[in-house]
């Protein structure tokens, strides 16, 4: 910073011997591979706790750069991304299954990730819901009132 009685013309040559204007990225963005997955993984660590947590991974294979990343927000959203979601809804709040169930979107490598605290014994029942409502949501079993209310609070998030 310059404070004073001076002459641009006379300042401005020296702020840029010292400092590099070069706004071009430091770094190469590098896009995401697409992974074809042949096969489902699943991975199990017990422990003694209260409250375990189910956690499950889709590979959508649509990044934001892709033309139905909108279109994947808006699933997203019914699917368990806000309080109204189907996961809420019913892996929460109907069958009382878990402290918290969520779907959130990792844009760069095309993920859609399932995030839910459960009690340990109530594994297999909240999956089994948990999938259902994803593929509740494939079949078309989808509201009007859901889609607008997921395109409000998408507009306004």
């Amino acid at each position: 910073m310059f404070v004073g009685d001076f002459e641009e013309e006379e300042v401005k040559p020296v702020i840029e011997s010292v400092f590099n204007f070069n706004r071009e990225p430091s770094t190469k963005v590098i896009q995401s591979e697409h992974k074809k997955v042949e096969q489902v993984n699943e991975i199990t660590e017990k422990q003694k706790v209260q409250q375990a947590k189910l956690h499950l991974g889709y590979r959508t294979g649509i990044t934001y750069r892709d033309s139905d990343y909108r279109t994947l927000q808006v699933f997203n959203g019914v699917f368990g991304a806000f309080p109204h979601s189907k996961l809420f809804l019913n892996v929460r709040e109907k069958h009382s299954l878990a402290y918290y169930a969520a779907s959130r979107l990792e844009s760069n490598k095309g993920l859609m990730l399932v995030f839910s605290g459960i009690a340990p014994d109530k594994f297999d029942q909240a999956k089994e819901i948990i999938i259902q409502q994803h593929e509740d949501i494939k079949s078309g079993q989808i509201s009007e009132d859901e889609i607008d209310q997921t395109k409000r609070l998408l507009l306004t998030s």
